[in-house]
């Protein structure tokens, strides 16, 4: 059964990759709250910002490995198509999180209310939160594959699935609130400020977007 289990699923197979690939999504994720928490204490993210550059890099050589994989693999549980847009989703993800830090070492905005501070804040972290469970969602669709199916196992990854997309929607709704409470602030707030971070935040809310269209193509990738 291992032998068996060892040819479907080789060291450089592509579910093993875009398993690779997403927890580099996640990775460049996981930086967020750390890039706000010095972002509002006006402390420097440029080091934080050329991990963020590495992760893209070692990104791109996923996707040429995945590309040769195919090219080496007699059989895969998936076809190249669904796996690659997977992948461009995924980059996606890691593409999101370099604009909001891009954006953030643009420009500096000082004495911001502390409520829109903390709202933030938790918006970040709703957006790693979908990016995690979204990588889980990639890691537990090879152990759909290795049960040939078993609806134990689909039935699992649906409730994974729909806890991303839970959490994109809570996303969407924190998203808005902020935007509006920003607008609020239109006569006492700077207003290049205002529309400067609500291209942040536009920005943090298109990472879970991304991370429900993963979530939604491995839906596919299981139905029956």
């Amino acid at each position: 059964m291992m032998n068996f289990i060892g040819k479907m699923f080789p060291k450089d197979s592509p579910m093993k990759l875009m398993k690779d690939h997403a927890e580099l999504a996640k990775k460049a994720v996981d930086f967020l709250p750390e890039v706000f928490g010095k972002y509002f204490y006006e402390q420097d993210i440029s080091s934080i910002a050329r991990e963020v550059d590495q992760i893209e890099h070692d990104a791109d050589q996923i996707k040429v490995e995945i590309r040769k994989s195919y090219e080496d693999l007699k059989y895969s549980f998936f076809n190249k198509m669904d796996i690659l847009f997977v992948l461009h989703k995924q980059d996606a993800i890691i593409d999101k999180a370099d604009d909001v830090i891009k954006l953030l070492m643009m420009n500096q905005v000082k004495d911001l209310d502390h409520l829109i501070i903390k709202d933030i804040v938790a918006l970040t972290h709703t957006v790693v939160e979908s990016v995690e469970l979204m990588t889980d969602s990639i890691s537990n669709l090879t152990l759909v594959a290795e049960s040939s199916f078993a609806k134990k196992e689909i039935d699992r990854e649906r409730e994974g699935i729909d806890k991303v997309e839970r959490k994109e929607s809570v996303t969407d709704d924190e998203s808005i609130l902020i935007g509006k409470k920003l607008y609020m602030m239109k006569e006492e707030m700077n207003a290049v400020d205002i529309l400067f971070l609500g291209k942040v935040v536009r920005n943090l809310s298109k990472i879970s977007d991304r991370a429900e269209s993963v979530a939604e193509r491995v839906r596919m990738l299981i139905r029956a």
